[in-house]
């Protein structure tokens, strides 16, 4: 054992105050009384034999309490090891104490005196036993290191990630770990050294002092773009083991959501030099609603409403319980002046709800939603959120917030000798108008091979070859073809004939291959793909195997060409896709309207229930002639570059149209206005840069970029792996800083006192003041109870005064 302030233990002579109280306490005068009232006295002077004896435990308690008192300010600590072997002895002494209350209560009692007897030497016996247990345990082992008052290199790492906004019974997760966190740095000793660190990426140093270590606490706020917890942990275990003081310790604070612990390095960040607790502050154990945003067209075609899917997801300790949620989808007005700062203050566009949706949820379960944005009467980008109509414990996940383009009506060029075939495509193109419809997403024009060769394929922004043959695909530029930014979709069929080889860019068609009875079906590899997005938002999910394959054509893929489908059991590419310079490349082996006939038949795609083939025709013709203006869903805490194209082909009344004339030479100066900023940021560009670098985004909501040349701007949302309301488990954090308790791992707790800002683990111990503290009061309690038992009058004991006046009430000195 050691003390913290060894220097206190010289409070335990205080033990002398009561024993000279009691020693030099003024006898009671002895009283003389007449024979005839003497029997009156006799009860009182029993009494008072015996209260002699009780005074005796009272002194005890007296020293016990003021040198329990003394110890307990000193500081005891003992190794970790050992609290086993001195709970046990408090144990017997606890026991040991109470058998010798028996024996002087059987002595009051007048009980038989071996009774007696074996109460005290019982007693005796089990305090001697547990007091020389605990001394041998103490002289058997290596003294603590009384750090709590040694200077420390102490490290505190802030879990501030997004799903620190959990918010239950009033107060955050955010709240707590900030309030741990100032609560261990008040903790450490004078001339230590403290690291403040959270996952920002700012540089992990040590802080000037105390003061300005608890001012970073204070700042931290939640981190929509969270660093990695790994490269914070390397670099402040880095810093610890680097310091000039011996005591080195790493504590991390937080709410251990799964989110901040899914990707384990590829080996332990531990340091046999550092200590590593986990601080757990809180539970997800509140009701929570998270909403997902599954599936919506970033370029709709002019004045056509458009669909916007998602989920909701339930989440509620309080267990099955059914309930409504109501969806709002919200725009932002099309103003191309704001947003803008006025005397200071910045104003955005208006926003006003344009569809609502109530859907019905359940506790664990997901409920898909549908909401429509309503058709849009000039070209350019809209902006919008889609939300939740009431709070919960994670406001983060309670909205999403979405941008498109409207575009003009874009050329598609189907290339085919089946009209039949071509007019079928045309309408999954246009779906759910016409392909002459002039609010369609296409422009849709329909020609023979023979007429191929004659037309300016330039025009179009994408090209489908309908069951080619070999002879037109070897007739076409095709460098040419993707260097001008073109897309084109090779549907694979009977034409082909005997395959095709010609060309470094396109696949290798090999042979066709016949499948026997019953066929084949469509197995998706790639189900992220955009291709597959409208797919994978469907419920139920469509059976491709009801959707039978007998032929398709063998392929060997080449370079940069991805595999999205194959066919079931096989590694045969059904569906492959590619990007080269600025154009887009599909194929796919197997025709999709397959012929009239049924010996002519390569497969059942479109057959009497043919939605699946209809929506996935419909997705790969939209990938294709997707418009140059990029995409404008940027994700929190990654890089993102914005096109410009779109300025230079958005029409006059488009909110994203030029206002000026800007010659090629000048520096375009943007401003951009992120969600949570009152000033916007300055951005320079020159005026013919295809793109914008906007750096990495760190709000989650909508960006608004104003210059002289016009209007963009941009989303961003969480991802949704960052909102995971769910604990990591021991196995997660083994992974992370090896075993548990181990002398390279870790130790984990929810309870703040548990942590003891020591340094190394080999000097690991336990403090013993508050046992002991605890034994001072208990101590002050019974000599209070048995000084007020002993000094207050009993009734009867005082003579009355007829008696008084009868004995003289003569009082002989002692």
């Amino acid at each position: 054992m050691t003390f913290v302030n060894a220097t206190l233990i010289l409070g335990t002579l205080a033990v002398a105050v009561p024993i000279a109280l009691h020693l030099i306490a003024p006898k009671q005068p002895r009283r003389e009384s007449f024979p005839t009232v003497r029997f009156l006295t006799q009860r009182f002077e029993s009494n008072r034999t015996r209260l002699k004896v009780k005074r005796w435990w009272l002194l005890a308690l007296r020293i016990l309490a003021l040198a329990a008192l003394a110890v307990a300010l000193a500081g005891p600590l003992v190794r970790s090891e050992l609290s086993t072997a001195w709970l046990a002895a408090g144990i017997g002494l606890v026991a040991g104490l109470a058998l010798l209350g028996l024996a002087t209560a059987s002595l009051f009692r007048g009980m038989s005196k071996p009774t007696i007897a074996a109460l005290a030497i019982s007693g005796t016996i089990a305090c001697a036993g547990s007091i020389g247990w605990a001394g041998f345990s103490l002289l058997a082992s290596d003294a603590p290191v009384a750090a709590s008052r040694n200077p420390i290199a102490l490290a505190i790492l802030l879990d501030n990630g997004p799903s620190s906004q959990w918010t239950a019974g009033g107060t955050n997760h955010l709240d707590a770990i900030r309030a741990a966190a100032k609560k261990l740095v008040g903790r450490v000793a004078p001339g230590s050294r403290v690291v403040i660190a959270d996952r920002s990426s700012r540089p992990v140093v040590f802080a000037t002092d105390t003061a300005a270590a608890i001012n970073q606490i204070e700042n931290v706020r939640v981190r929509p773009d969270a660093a990695p917890i790994s490269g914070k942990l390397d670099a402040m275990l880095r810093l610890l083991g680097n310091s000039d003081l011996e005591d080195r310790h790493l504590v991390i604070v937080s709410n251990l959501s799964r989110s901040s612990w899914t990707t384990p390095p590829q080996q332990a960040l531990v340091d046999d030099r550092v200590a590593v607790s986990v601080l757990d502050v809180g539970n997800f154990d509140a009701s929570n609603r998270s909403l997902k945003l599954l599936h919506h067209d970033p370029h709709p075609p002019l004045g056509q409403a458009t669909a916007v899917r998602g989920t909701i997801t339930v989440q509620d300790s309080a267990g099955e319980r059914s309930d409504t949620a109501t969806v709002e989808l919200v725009q932002f007005a099309d103003d191309p002046t704001r947003p803008l700062i006025r005397d200071g203050v910045r104003i955005d566009p208006e926003t006003r709800v344009v569809d609502r949706a109530v859907v019905s949820i359940a506790n664990g379960r997901s409920s898909e939603f549908v909401v429509t944005l309503p058709p849009q009467p000039d070209l350019g980008i809209r902006h919008g959120m889609i939300r939740l109509g009431a709070s919960d414990a994670l406001a983060a996940d309670d909205q999403r917030f979405l941008s498109w383009s409207i575009q003009p009506r874009r050329p598609l060029l189907i290339v085919s000798q089946d009209p039949d075939q071509a007019d079928l495509i045309a309408w999954a193109a246009t779906s759910p108008l016409a392909p002459d419809d002039p609010n369609s997403a296409f422009q849709v024009d329909v020609i023979g091979e023979d007429v191929f060769p004659t037309i300016d394929r330039s025009r179009f922004d994408a090209v489908i070859f309908l069951d080619p043959s070999a002879s037109l695909l070897a007739a076409v530029d095709w460098d040419a073809f993707f260097s001008r930014g073109s897309a084109a979709a090779i549907i694979a069929g009977p034409r082909l004939a005997g395959g095709f080889d010609q060309h470094d860019v396109l696949p290798t068609f090999k042979r066709v291959w016949k499948v026997p009875s019953p066929g084949s079906f469509l197995e998706i590899v790639r189900p992220g793909h955009q291709i597959f997005d409208e797919l994978a938002s469907l419920d139920p999910q469509p059976r491709w195997s009801d959707f039978r394959i007998r032929r398709y054509w063998q392929i060997k893929s080449k370079k940069n060409q991805e595999t999205l489908a194959s066919y079931a059991g096989t590694d045969h590419p059904a569906i492959i896709a590619m990007q080269r310079d600025q154009g887009r490349l599909a194929v796919m082996t197997t025709p999709l309207a397959a012929g009239t006939f049924q010996a002519d038949r390569w497969n059942d795609l479109f057959g009497s229930d043919a939605w699946p083939t209809f929506i996935l025709t419909r997705q790969l013709v939209r990938w294709l002639a997707t418009p140059k203006v990029g995409t404008l869903q940027a994700r929190v805490g990654l890089p993102f570059q914005l096109s410009l194209s779109a300025l230079n082909k958005s029409p006059a009344g488009s909110g994203a149209n030029a206002r000026s004339e800007i010659s090629a030479d000048e520096i375009v100066r943007w401003q951009l206005f992120s969600p949570r900023s009152d000033l916007p940021t300055p951005i320079e560009t020159a005026s013919d840069a295809p793109r914008l670098t906007v750096g990495q985004i760190s709000q989650v909501g909508t960006y608004w970029l104003r210059s002289p040349r016009g209007t963009l701007g941009f989303s961003s949302n969480w991802n949704g792996d960052d909102l995971i309301a769910e604990k990591a488990s021991v196995d997660d954090l083994t992974a992370w800083l090896g075993p548990e308790g181990d002398e390279t791992g870790f130790t984990l707790t929810d309870d703040l006192s548990d942590i003891e800002l020591i340094g190394t683990k080999d000097a690991a111990s336990i403090s013993l003041r508050s046992p002991i503290l605890l034994l001072a009061v208990i101590a002050f309690i019974l000599e209070q109870v048995l000084g007020n038992r002993f000094y207050r009058p009993a009734k009867g004991a005082q003579l009355t005064p007829g008696i008084q006046r009868l004995a003289g009430d003569r009082r002989v000195s002692a």
